[in-house]
């Protein structure tokens, strides 16, 4: 009742704020995809700095915690942004801000039940782990709440098509996370434990002053979040089966390589990663933009401009990642010497293989935003049940048997199925909604 309170006070009168004037489609999509720069370039430089100033093993130990962010901020995503982004582009005024208000009680109990979890895998690690595991959980358990509402914030401006306020948030985490870094690394404290807790000081700060400023946008109604809440489900569950289907898919590899091969072997697929996911904000923001984009096409012209829309984006998508793969090729070697230190080189393979694999993932990128706009979120959860078999059948063996550049033959094995299988998924269903006279706008 109290949040309740507070923030309908501040709300009761108050509309959505429009966006802003921005003419062209285009130049938010260059500052969904500067945010996107903004967010990744923390990522990196935060592991980049972790990666020079710690071993390997401790090193793979940060790697294995930021598993955990990413499956805690996917299952939001699913559960949270992702339903709301869709659902309220058909929505105006006060229904709007009532729908954010259900999602902002969402997230927090969301974000609550994830620190239980973690926080009862820190008890357990304390009995069970080397200690520098243990202390690194109990630094999840105080961060990850400060993160995923981070994250929350940021995902609500880009749905409400406002990426000039994703990018001031980014660019203040990014300030207050690099400072503290980079602090961390002069002094000699850099460790996986404290890094975490410079990450969860840098995201509460900057997520607090963002829903201070934003208040207006939420009306809150305990009444009207549980009626959402199923909604939401309707909508997300096939979104937030596909993320469990993911996480046990593409991001297990590093706990598979440290049971086999210990926390260093995690840590050289880090590494790799970070190299090949320099990529990531051209990928993510561009998604960020055609996800609200593809909802209003949808809903203002139909189907089959939207289809064909889907097609001029994986056209892109597939010289972009044609691209990706030549880089990494030249390039790749040099790079992650550069920036993770003379113990990472000589993983080519494992750099090429990883390239390959996101390539994969790219070409297909447009069609899975073009099936979550055409709410056939069921459709991707099929895509990547066909990874998450691959996985099991392919990827662990790989990874057991060759390491890092197994690992990276896994992943790039469930991409080529879960892409293959999307876009066969895509296909049938834009015929069938041919059939039935989808395509009239």
């Amino acid at each position: 009742m109290v949040l309740e309170r507070l923030v309908s006070a501040a709300s009761a009168s108050a509309e959505l704020p429009a966006a802003p004037p921005l003419r062209h489609g285009a130049f938010r999509g260059i500052l969904a995809v500067a945010d996107q720069g903004v967010s990744s370039a923390t990522t990196f430089l935060c592991t980049a700095l972790i990666g020079r100033s710690t071993s390997k093993e401790e090193f793979g130990i940060y790697a294995l915690g930021l598993t955990v962010l990413v499956w805690s901020v996917g299952l939001q995503s699913a559960f949270v942004t992702t339903p709301y982004m869709y659902r309220q582009a058909n929505l105006v005024g006060s229904e709007r801000r009532r729908l954010a208000g259900s999602t902002l009680i969402h997230q927090l109990v969301l974000a609550v039940l994830a620190t239980v979890v973690v926080a009862f895998a820190a008890v357990v690690a304390g009995r069970i782990a080397p200690p520098g595991v243990a202390m690194t959980a109990r630094a999840l358990a105080v961060c990850i709440g400060a993160v995923m509402l981070k994250e929350y914030g940021r995902q609500l401006s880009l749905a409400h098509r406002r990426p000039a306020e994703a990018l001031a948030l980014d660019i203040a985490v990014f300030v207050l996370q690099i400072g503290g870094f980079a602090w961390l690394a002069r002094s000699g404290r850099a460790s996986s434990a404290s890094a975490y807790v410079v990450t969860g000081l840098a995201c509460g700060l900057a997520a607090v002053a963002w829903v201070a400023r934003h208040r207006q946008v939420f009306q809150v109604r305990h009444s009207a979040a549980s009626t959402d809440l199923r909604d939401n489900w309707a909508f997300g569950k096939w979104l937030f089966a596909g993320a469990i289907v993911t996480l046990c898919a593409k991001d297990m590899y590093g706990w598979v390589l440290t049971a086999f091969h210990g926390t260093a072997a995690a840590a050289v697929l880090a590494a790799c990663m970070g190299i090949v996911m320099l990529a990531q904000p051209v990928i993510i923001g561009v998604g960020n933009h055609l996800g609200p984009t593809y909802a209003r096409l949808l809903a203002e012209q139909g189907h089959a401009p939207l289809t064909r829309s889907v097609g001029r984006g994986t056209w892109v998508a597939a010289a972009f990642a044609i691209s990706l793969v030549g880089a990494v090729l030249l390039f790749g070697e040099w790079a992650i010497g550069w920036v993770y230190g003379p113990q990472y080189l000589g993983n080519r393979l494992v750099l090429v293989g990883l390239a390959l694999s996101l390539g994969t993932s790219i070409l297909t990128m447009p069609i899975g935003v073009g099936l979550l706009a055409l709410q056939r979120a069921d459709l991707t959860f099929r895509a990547a049940s066909v990874g998450a078999l691959g996985t099991l059948v392919i990827g662990v063996s790989c990874a057991r048997a060759f390491g890092p550049l197994g690992a990276a033959l896994g992943l790039l094995s469930v991409n080529a199925l879960e892409s293959t299988t999307k876009v066969v998924l895509f296909r049938r269903c834009m015929q069938q909604l041919a059939r039935e006279g989808g395509t009239t706008t």
